[in-house]
């Protein structure tokens, strides 16, 4: 059983397994790439087990007809299942660090997230320089504030908006954006587009009602072109919020650090999603996160293991931060 690098992949970085076949002639049995032609189209058979269990993981698998994986039977399955690799934490920031330069934030963090196309629309000289730096699945990009928000940001050029638009309203200046957004979801190869909501938009009926409509009609992925992160605002119970985000087909974001006076940490386990977006903004906080609030992510993270799961810091110290908790997850 050897297992591979952490390599990219259009959902997110995977670590994958691979099994030493002697039926193959020593080829291995699982690889990323496209699955082999004799694959069955039922997951019945040893080799389609793997592809199947793999492909829930967002990679395809067994390249090996099963007539040659037959030999090694069910304990390659097993094998697999006992070593392989689950889906991978990726950790990074919000925006760049103030003189951080990109090459070496990618060579020390995994993931960004970028509010470049936040304000305003971006030109394809800038989103280049983001495609030269960053891997391949290692950039989320933040959705155009006419998708989310009412009131502007400030910037010299903004998207156009009018009192229609924000708030996961369908508007036409909202609709604009989304040609733009996905392009640029493409050029840089980002694997999320992040929805922030603004803090005042409530769990009301109506506002459920209205994300209902927005993520199903208005931004649905195969609109998007990658998959749909949302940070609701700061009025959400975060297990209300996760049930409608999985309702949705979309993934929650929560800060861990965000609780009432006296919950444990333990607040945010069990909540019914299908993967974990944890955006650490340290609201009040000055100066770095104490290493025991990095060590309740860490076990927040720990809880979550068979997910997707993805850190972004928007701490004051949010270099740091995301290094010191890299650092605590290597051990």
């Amino acid at each position: 059983m050897v297992q591979s690098p952490v390599l990219p992949h259009s959902r997110s970085p995977v670590r994958v397994t691979t099994c030493a076949c002697a039926a193959a002639g020593g080829v291995t049995a699982v690889s990323l790439g496209p699955p082999s032609s004799a694959q069955p189209a039922a997951a019945t058979t040893t080799s389609a087990r793997i592809t199947s269990t793999l492909s829930s993981w967002g990679c395809c698998a067994c390249t090996v007809p099963d007539a040659d994986v037959a030999s090694a039977g069910d304990a390659l399955y097993e094998a697999l299942l006992t070593e392989a690799t689950t889906p991978p934490v990726r950790i990074g920031t919000v925006d760049l660090p103030a003189r951080v330069e990109r090459e070496r934030y990618f060579r020390e963090l995994t993931y960004l997230e970028l509010s470049a196309l936040y304000a305003g629309p971006v030109k394809p000289s800038a989103l280049a320089k983001w495609v030269e730096a960053a891997p391949k699945g290692t950039v989320g990009l933040v959705a155009p504030f006419v998708l989310t928000h009412r009131k502007p940001p400030t910037g010299p050029k903004l998207w156009a908006h009018d009192a229609s638009s924000g708030d996961f309203r369908d508007s036409p200046a909202g609709r604009a954006s989304l040609g733009p957004l996905r392009d640029a979801v493409t050029a840089i190869g980002a694997t999320e587009v992040v929805f922030r909501s603004p803090e005042a938009f409530s769990p009301s009926a109506a506002n459920r009602d209205q994300l209902r409509r927005f993520f199903g009609e208005v931004a649905p992925e195969e609109a998007i072109g990658a998959h749909r992160v949302w940070v609701p605002g700061g009025l959400w119970e975060a297990r209300t919020a996760a049930k409608l985000a999985t309702e949705l087909g979309i993934t929650l974001a929560i800060d861990p650090l965000v609780r009432a006076p006296g919950e444990p940490a333990e607040i945010h386990y069990d909540l019914e999603v299908t993967a974990m977006y944890l955006r650490v903004e340290g609201a009040g906080r000055t100066g770095l996160i104490a290493n025991e609030k990095l060590e309740d992510i860490a076990a927040l993270i720990e809880h979550y293991e068979d997910l997707p799961l993805t850190v972004a810091f928007a701490s004051p110290e949010r270099w740091q931060d995301a290094r010191n908790l890299k650092k605590l997850l290597d051990g």
